[in-house]
């Protein structure tokens, strides 16, 4: 049957995002594999799928998913036991799914028989049907979870009641001192509801084998199966019981529905397009009302007009918040990908490492997150290939065994922050210096001033590396110079902090949003310039007289430190002019940050501070160095949207060139 491209586009979204949700619970399955809730979700996750794709006639896709439902339901009967192998398989089908999606949004054909996977999935009943265990069976049934239980958790406070079931290696010598630690970090999570076993008086050492524990608290899932994952356990399954948002039965009445809707992205843009077209018109408003103000009119209809106009104000600023919220998306749209890169990381590295993922619903603009996945991926990757040592190396260095890469991310004023830190060997600042002066970025007299901060940037330069194995997967420094530049085309900063044997920290720092920005408005000669906010620090005032020269450059002294001015006349081939004030002449300086230092933007005035509406440089113009778009102002002035690291660059590349 052949489909309209707007059909094939909603299937591609609406099954795209069940294989998305299908994907992530199994790799939550892999943390808990006992857990009965994410069994039935996932069952019921791959019945969407195959009855989606059957409805639509995509049989190949409909019949991969059958067989995939067929062994969850083997699951869901208890007839066979996730474990490694299985969850391999499962997850070559989820990328099978998303290939098959993909190539159909594309061609809006199947071009996938699947019966690679198919039969591989038919496998499993008779060479991988590994009953489970009695004593697994039994587990569950050590503890019953009462009404009292669930009711006692919460009159102490607690959200979250979780079950949950600890096996040791049976080879364990002193299995009461191993359970007794499971026991105590679990204590300090919350409280302990009941135990299958005895841990206030020593009992028999082979009852503390396979115990159970039932407790109260605050924490997740998560986090509460790594408070029980310690040396020498074997197997840990971490049920839910009651969670915060129930009822004592299961769910809460007043439980609401979220109601939402898909719209096309061209749409949203379309809106926000018109919106600017809006913010445009009515700072030329602004312009006429002095000009009605200061006409011989009717008192009345002067305030009539001057009601109105603050009025519009503030529907059009309703309207753009509206607007930019439509834009904006959670990071946990990419968030959920680093879960399954994880995995494949620290297998193919031989590798044990622990993700905590915070912030994931902070919200960002939908430009900005499509172009941040690839820098996001490259640092990950780095912390783990060239971070994070092998379990080997961490027991040497008395670090817990399994490495820790934690992922954050915040607002912070117009800005969003995201954070990846790890707790690796960190960057050897000694080899970063001596591979700088080798490739002659740095002489050894200006390293011996340099900051720790400035030294670990040069692991953004091209070609920058201190590793002396080639890996194929990433290299500290090799490719950084890449993510540097992404992230400063989606007008962001990085920072980097280290410390050896301690681990590393990536910061981003990135706009809200690229499409409205509050910017500075500044005239350098006769042309009409616009600054962003979010890259100015403040605003300053200075005579001629307070600027000295140092090395090749003129500096200023603000609060005990030097900062170097930056004259965009210079730039723009024409002669430093100064407004003179009683025989002194001044100057406007703009500070901004670059490279983690201040510099001066030095220009004739400082006008008015607006939002103003971004639109791309394209054509001919394209390629101008230290624009990164205009804008049009109320009174139909068009002004270049300054990108001052990369204007500081030009600058710095300029003096170099007349040194010469």
């Amino acid at each position: 049957m052949i489909y309209s491209d707007k059909i094939i586009r909603a299937f591609y979204n609406d099954c795209g995002e069940l294989v998305n949700n299908l994907e992530e619970k199994l790799l939550l399955l892999e943390k808990t594999p006992e857990n009965k809730n994410i069994i039935n979700e996932v069952f019921r996750l791959a019945h969407s799928i195959k009855s989606e794709s059957g409805l639509m006639g995509f049989h190949y896709f409909s019949a991969l998913a059958h067989k995939m439902e067929d062994i969850f339901h083997l699951l869901r009967d208890g007839k066979i036991y996730v474990n490694d192998g299985l969850l391999d398989v499962f997850l070559r089908t989820t990328d099978r799914f998303k290939n098959i999606l993909n190539k159909l949004n594309q061609t809006g054909k199947e071009v996938f028989s699947n019966q690679d996977l198919i039969d591989r999935l038919s496998r499993i009943e008779p060479e991988e049907r590994e009953l489970m265990p009695e004593k697994i069976k039994k587990e569950a049934k050590k503890l019953d979870i009462s009404k009292e239980d669930i009711e006692k958790a919460i009159k102490q406070g607690f959200n979250n009641l979780f079950l949950i079931n600890v096996k040791l290696f049976d080879n364990v010598a002193l299995k009461y001192a191993k359970a007794f630690l499971v026991y105590n970090n679990l204590t300090s999570a919350g409280s302990i509801i009941k135990a299958s076993v005895d841990f206030q008086k020593q009992q028999s050492d082979d009852l503390y084998l396979d115990f159970s524990i039932l407790i109260g608290t605050n924490k997740s899932e998560n986090e509460i199966y790594d408070l029980a994952d310690v040396s020498e356990v074997e197997r840990i399954s971490v049920k839910g019981a009651f969670k915060s948002g129930e009822s004592i039965t299961g769910v809460s009445e007043d439980k609401q529905q979220m109601q939402s809707i898909r719209v096309d992205v061209s749409k949203v843009d379309s809106l926000m397009s018109y919106v600017g077209e809006l913010i445009v018109n009515y700072n030329r408003l602004e312009k006429v009302v002095p000009l009605v103000n200061a006409h011989r009119i009717q008192k009345g209809i002067k305030t009539e007009f001057n009601e109105v106009t603050t009025h519009l104000k503030r529907i059009i600023g309703f309207l753009q918040d509206d607007v930019m919220k439509i834009r904006m998306v959670p990071l946990k749209t990419l968030f959920d990908k680093i879960p399954r890169l994880i995995r494949e990381l620290s297998r193919k590295l031989d590798k044990q490492v622990m993700l905590d993922i915070s912030g994931e619903y902070t919200e960002i603009d939908k430009t900005v997150i499509e172009q941040l996945r690839d820098p996001l991926i490259h640092i990950i990757r780095n912390a783990i290939d060239h971070g994070i040592e092998t379990s080997m190396e961490r027991h040497k260095k008395g670090k817990n065994d399994k490495g820790q890469l934690t992922i954050n991310s915040y607002q912070s004023g117009n800005k969003i922050i995201i954070e990846v830190a790890d707790d690796g060997k960190g960057l050897d600042k000694e080899k970063i210096m001596y591979k700088a002066i080798q490739m002659g970025l740095v002489n050894k007299e200006k390293m011996k001033d340099m900051q720790e901060t400035d030294i670990y940037n040069f692991i953004f330069e091209p070609g920058f590396s201190t590793s002396e194995d080639v890996s194929d997967l990433s290299g500290r420094g090799v490719g950084m110079d890449v993510v540097k530049k992404n992230i400063e085309e989606l007008q962001g900063k990085m920072q980097v902090l280290s410390r050896k044997d301690q681990g590393t920290r990536i910061i981003i720092s990135l706009p809200l949003t690229l499409a409205i920005v509050k910017a500075l408005i500044v005239k350098v000669s006769d042309l009409v310039f616009a600054v962003p906010l979010y890259f100015v620090e403040e605003t300053l005032r200075i005579y001629h007289d307070q600027i000295r020269s140092l090395e090749d450059y003129e500096v200023i002294e603000l609060r005990e430190h030097l900062v170097a001015l930056v004259f965009l006349r210079e730039l723009l081939g024409k002669k430093r002019a100064a407004l003179r004030v009683k025989n002194r002449y001044k100057y406007f300086v703009i500070i901004v940050k670059y490279n983690n230092k201040k510099v001066g933007l030095v220009v004739d005035f400082l006008v008015t501070e607006q939002d103003i509406v971004i639109k791309p440089l394209s054509g001919y113009i394209e390629d101008i160095r230290g624009a990164s778009g205009v804008t049009i102002l109320g009174d139909g002035t068009v002004a270049y949207i300054l990108d001052p690291p990369k204007m500081i660059e030009s600058y710095i590349k300029s003096r170099k060139k007349v040194r010469k």
